[in-house]
């Protein structure tokens, strides 16, 4: 229950202070507006699709109908994962409806997903190797 009150305030104060912030974005730099909104479109997307790959992992791990990587870790987004069966090799019906899909919407998604995670772990190995015990 009180996962749910968690839940309950972070969608609350979303909707009240995001709403906030965009107005003042815009007030503050105008001419960088458009370059900001499409940055937080961007980081939305990356949420949602993150909350997907936990919320859906069963559905999405029995729709695949394999035993290779497995969809539910909140590190991930949906598209990595059917990035990463994709090149293991399995395109069983859902991995391929679902990689044609999302290469529709975004030419080349699944491979910038993969290009956008080995990013993301290159810039936490630098920041690890930076930091001295």
């Amino acid at each position: 229950m009180k996962n749910l009150l968690l839940l309950i305030t972070a969608i609350i104060g979303f909707i009240i202070f995001a709403p906030v912030g965009i107005i003042y974005s815009l007030f503050k730099s105008p001419l960088q507006f458009p370059k900001k909104i499409s940055k937080i479109f961007l980081l939305l997307a990356e949420l949602i699709d993150k909350m997907g790959n936990v919320v859906c992992a069963d559905a999405l791990n029995d729709l695949a109908l394999d035993d290779m990587t497995k969809y539910g870790d909140s590190d991930d987004t949906i598209s990595f994962i059917t990035a990463v069966k994709w090149v293991q090799g399995y395109q069983g019906p859902t991995i391929e409806w679902l990689g044609k899909f999302l290469d529709k919407v975004d030419k080349e998604h699944l491979a910038k997903s993969l290009l956008n995670k080995r990013a993301e772990v290159d810039t936490k190995d630098r920041l690890l190797n930076s930091i001295n015990y």
